[in-house]
């Protein structure tokens, strides 16, 4: 009796091998173009961060030389 080879299938393998390739690929991609856009985006909120803790240390300043200057004059007068 003859027996026959059994074909793997390898057409489903190659597929499923493609497939796997491809969306990992297509997930290292996403996340690289992600992470560059989350770079950015961090870049961004900490621009902002620095320049409204700039805009907030001269507002400071400028009120402490406001009292400073009112106080020498004498038109500053203590509550307590």
């Amino acid at each position: 009796m003859i027996k026959k080879k059994q074909k793997p299938h390898s057409s489903a393998r190659k597929k499923s091998s493609a497939s796997r390739s491809t969306s990992s690929r297509a997930k290292k991609t996403a996340t690289k173009a992600t992470k560059s856009a989350q770079k950015s985006n961090a870049a961004k909120k900490k621009a902002e961060e620095l320049k409204q803790r700039k805009k907030l240390e001269e507002l400071t300043l400028k009120m402490f030389q406001m009292v400073y200057d009112d106080y020498q004059q004498g038109k500053f007068h203590r509550i307590l």
